[in-house]
Order: C-alpha cells, then sequence, then structure tokens
C-alpha cells in the first residue's frame, strides 16, 4: 500500500480499480524506442559476409598464402575504446591499408567472425553482458589480390558488472523531495522521461521529468508539472496524475493522465517539446468519467495521437467499457470501443454490468496496428464471473478492429488474471500483470508475464510462486525479459527481476530495503540498460525514484 500524506491519495485512487477493490495499477511504457531485441544486423558470433569482396577461405583451410610486402610501418587494427566496463560497443578501425587489399577476415578469439572488406571499417563489435567479460583477441587478416595476406590484431578488455547491478538512482536523497510516485517510463536517444504526480503543498499533481541516462541527474529545465505547461489555468489546481507516456518521431513527448473530478477520473492528453512546452491545440480533457492508462502516436505523415482506458458506466455498483480515442486534434476526438461480450459463445450482458477496462498500448513500428491489452468480466456457463485477460488489434488510422478481441480462457486452476502493461520484445510482445488460483476468496495474487503474438493471441505465460503483483515489462538487447512489480514482505517491496527463459532461474534485480516500496513500469534501453519507476517510503510519505540497471 502507497503510503502518502492526507493530502496526496495514491493515484490509483483516482479511477476505478478491479472489482475485487484491490487495485489493478496499470502504466504504459508505450513508445517508439522504449525496447530493444536481439535481431538485426548486429554482429552476434555468426559468421557474417559482407556483400562485397573475396570469400577465399584463406588460413581457414590450412593453405598457406605469401604475406604482403610492406614498409616498416605497416597497417594496424585498433580498438576503440580498448577496455569496457558497461555494456556497450568498440569500433575496430584499420590504419594505413596498403590500396590493393581486397578483403578482410576477421576473427575473434580464433573463430570467424566475419568475412569483410576495408570499406566495412570501423566494425562495431559488442558486448552486452558479465558473460562477454574478459581479454578479447581480434585478429584481422588482410589479402590482397595476389592472394598475399598480413594479419594483425588488437584487444579489448571487457569487465562489465553482474546483471541487475545499479547503475544510478535518481534520487540520491529521498528526503530532499517532496511526496510523489512515478509510474509511467520511456527512453528517449539522450533522456529517461517519467511521469506520475508530484505533491508540492497543493496536492497531487501531474508531474513528468528528463534524467540523464547514465547518472539519473536531473537534466536542465526539469521536472515540469501540470502548471508550467497547461494553456488552462483551473486545471493546475486539480487533483491530477500521468498515467502513461509516448515519443513521436521528433523527440515530442505525448502524455497520457487523468483529472479528478468529484471521485471520477477525467480523460485528459497534451503534447510536450522537448524542452517541455505545450504544443499547441494538442491539450485535450475528456468527459469526466472517461480514464487513460496508455497512450501511442502514429508516425508522420499523418500523425494522431491515441488514448486507451475506460468509461464509467455505473459508480455504484461499479461498471465501465473499455473505449480508445482517436485525438487528432482539441476540436476533433473520435472515441472507439465496445462493450463485451465479443464473441458467439459467451454468455450475454444484458444490462452492461459487466466491466472491460484497457490498461496499455503498443504501436506496432513496421505495420502500424495498434495492440491493446487489458482486464474484463468474463461469465462461464456456470454463471461465475472472473477476471480475465483480453487483447485487441485495431488500425489507429481507420478506427478499424482488425478482429474481435482474444480473451485468456483461464488456465488450470489460474481463473483469474490479468496484464497491465504491453511492449515490443523481437517478434512479440511482452506483458505484465497478475494471475490468481482457485479458491479467489482465500488465494493471493500472482505476478505473471505473458507472451502476445502478433496475431493478438496469446498461450505463453508464467506465474511466479509468490504472492505479488506485475506492472511492467521489456526486454534488453540480449533478449531476456525484464519484469518490475512488488511483493509484500516485511515491508511491500518493490520486485524486478530478469530471465531468459521462462523456465529459468530469475536474477533478482531489487532486495529489501526499509518502508513500502514498489516498482511500477520497465523500460530498456537500446544498450541494454533498463529502468523502472516507482515510489519509496520516508518520514510516512511515499517519494518519487527511478532505479537503473545494467544489463
Amino acid at each position: 500500500m502507497v503510503v502518502t500524506l492526507a493530502a496526496c491519495p495514491p493515484p490509483w485512487e483516482f479511477f476505478p480499480a478491479c472489482d475485487d477493490g484491490t487495485g489493478c495499477a496499470s502504466t504504459s511504457t508505450s513508445s517508439t524506442s522504449g525496447y530493444a531485441t536481439t535481431t538485426g544486423g548486429l554482429p552476434t558470433g555468426e559468421i557474417q559476409t559482407a556483400a562485397s569482396g573475396s570469400s577465399e577461405p584463406g588460413s581457414s583451410t590450412g593453405i598457406d598464402t605469401p604475406s604482403l610486402d610492406l614498409p616498416p610501418e605497416g597497417p594496424t587494427l585498433e580498438a576503440e575504446p580498448d577496455a569496457l566496463e558497461k555494456a556497450g560497443t568498440t569500433d575496430l578501425k584499420l590504419h594505413k591499408i596498403p590500396p590493393d587489399i581486397e578483403s578482410v577476415e576477421l576473427k575473434l578469439n580464433g573463430k570467424l567472425l566475419a568475412e569483410l572488406t576495408p570499406d566495412d571499417f570501423p566494425y562495431t563489435w559488442e558486448a552486452f553482458s558479465e558473460k562477454d567479460n574478459g581479454e578479447h583477441t581480434f585478429e584481422a587478416r588482410l589479402k590482397n589480390k595476389k592472394g598475399q595476406s598480413q594479419t594483425i590484431e588488437a584487444k579489448v578488455l571487457v569487465k562489465l558488472p553482474p546483471p541487475g547491478s545499479v547503475r544510478c538512482s535518481f534520487p540520491v536523497d529521498l528526503a530532499s523531495e517532496p511526496p510523489g510516485t512515478f509510474s509511467a517510463i520511456l527512453y528517449t536517444e539522450d533522456a529517461i522521461v517519467v511521469g506520475g504526480w508530484r505533491d508540492i503543498g497543493s496536492g497531487a499533481r501531474m508531474v513528468v521529468h528528463k534524467l540523464d541516462p547514465d547518472f539519473c541527474t536531473p537534466q536542465p529545465g526539469w521536472p515540469r508539472m501540470i502548471g508550467d505547461w497547461t494553456e488552462y489555468p483551473a486545471l493546475a489546481s486539480k487533483f491530477s496524475v500521468v498515467a502513461a507516456l509516448a515519443l513521436d518521431e521528433h523527440g515530442n513527448i505525448v502524455v497520457g493522465g487523468n483529472l479528478l473530478e468529484g471521485s471520477l477520473p477525467q480523460r485528459y492528453t497534451v503534447m510536450l517539446t522537448p524542452e517541455g512546452d505545450a504544443i499547441a491545440d494538442t491539450e485535450v480533457v475528456g468527459l469526466v468519467g472517461e480514464a487513460v492508462s496508455g497512450v501511442a502516436i502514429t508516425p508522420q505523415p499523418a500523425p494522431i495521437v491515441v488514448a486507451v482506458g475506460w468509461w464509467t458506466v455505473s459508480e455504484n455498483p461499479v461498471s465501465t467499457d473499455w473505449r480508445w480515442w482517436r485525438i487528432h486534434s482539441a476540436e476533433d476526438v473520435n472515441t472507439m470501443g465496445a462493450p463485451a461480450p465479443w464473441t458467439e459463445d459467451e454468455q450475454p450482458d444484458f444490462f452492461n454490468t459487466f466491466s472491460e477496462r484497457a490498461r496499455a498500448a503498443a504501436l506496432h513500428p513496421d505495420t502500424g496496428i495498434l495492440y491493446i491489452v487489458g482486464d474484463r468480466d468474463y461469465k462461464d456457463d456456470f454463471n461465475n464471473v472472473w477476471i480475465r485477460s483480453w487483447t485487441a488489434r485495431v488500425d489507429p488510422l481507420t478506427g478499424a478492429m482488425l478482429s474481435s478481441p482474444w480473451t485468456s480462457a483461464g488456465d488450470g486452476l489460474y481463473l483469474q488474471d490479468a496484464t497491465t502493461s504491453l511492449a515490443f520484445c523481437g517478434e512479440r510482445l511482452i506483458g505484465s500483470g497478475w494471475t490468481q488460483r482457485t479458491p479467489i476468496n482465500t488465494s493471493k495474487r500472482q505476478q505473471s508475464t505473458r507472451w502476445i503474438e502478433v496475431d493478438g493471441t496469446s498461450t505463453h505465460w508464467i506465474a511466479e510462486s509468490t504472492p505479488s503483483e506485475g506492472f511492467g515489462a521489456a526486454c534488453d538487447r540480449e533478449g531476456k525479459a525484464v519484469v518490475a512489480g512488488k511483493r509484500p514482505s516485511i515491508d511491500l517491496d518493490a520486485q524486478v527481476f530478469a530471465f531468459m527463459d521462462a523456465e529459468g532461474p530469475r536474477i533478482p534485480y531489487t532486495f529489501h530495503v526499509e518502508g513500502d516500496d514498489a516498482a511500477l513500469g520497465m523500460a530498456c534501453d537500446v544498450r541494454g540498460f533498463c529502468a523502472w519507476p516507482g515510489y519509496r517510503t520516508i518520514d510516512g510519505h511515499s517519494v518519487a525514484v527511478v532505479q537503473v540497471h545494467h544489463p
């Protein structure tokens, strides 16, 4: 449970909880660059062949070839840098290469790495994690058209910290920060962007912060609160919270959040420049009762801000319908979405008493399809109503549903589950959330990780063995799943861990600290570093925190 000042209710109280009253606060880390994958043209140890150059096997066949007739100051191979103490790359550079060199056979520690030409240099090699530690020898065998050859070498020393080691944290001094919580996060090319709420004396207000990705220090001009950017002064006096962030190709930040009007949320979106100023005609306030939990933006030439969430149908008893909004401008907003049931074999909901909530969204970078995940009420043939995960695919440009939403069937004894975050992970998507065994009245929620296929279906998921809930998941550059959540311990603890194999061992990234704390999202950068937003507790109130971990 988040402990706050009396004037600062936890942000997830601003909008409806799951029907069992325990809360399903969610975050979205949707962005165009907030995840990493091991696919692509990076060296991975496999033999790579350039489009041009000789493919002669040379010494790999054991046949001797004459050496090149070189001047005293012959060619050299340089590694820059020649030592790595964090995940990253080194560039292999050739110097003073004779003009008749036709091909370069590159070896790493005696094994063929790539068949190249001089034009392929500088050649980039990457150290992913601690498993790459050691002194590495690169040998470049230069061959000319006559078959003459010469071998030169360079060495790189790699000494990376163990996976999960803390790279940096914000803030350094918890006591120096006002009450608050960060619950949304993404990486830009040069910053970590986080959002949530902050209380500087008048109650919880939306806040967006930018931090240095290597040192977690605030960038100049940040943080920015709603009062710093809004065109409507009255909004600056309302309770409000950032729920989700996204990024366009120009570095502009899409902010999705909720104002509090009485006991109901009110949808809010705005686009901020990289400096934190509101872009004209992008600040949009929705209806009271609409809640935002995820955002995305389509690329040029047709940029459309998309928000997902739900609409409050009834307060007593609580009933919600999922919604998504295509926001062209403050005057042009299309409301989309339809209540369940979605398939013919489901029991009908004549009075619309069942709820659906969209929790997060992610835009496919190639196809432009928008994926939406959430949780919903599902009535089985025995008239039991369970909470189940669901996924939808939509076309954000036209508003069309691309297929009927998929709903979890409930697996074995795990009859309840929810997905509350979403990010791309290679060829699939990954989400975090929770699942619950029967009997529901005595069991506890268990953190779950779910993989979603490009057709929107999901059959692969894993539940942790101890009581916990998940709020964020991403993949680092090696392809490890890195997930964030919370678990009850001596206090409420942030739970962050990674794994390469769903059935394999977990690598713990967080450990018990005094007082309540929680990890409420996850994002990984292109180098493999992963960061989570959340809160820690000091002097009876929560303080917004960010922590970055080595891969």
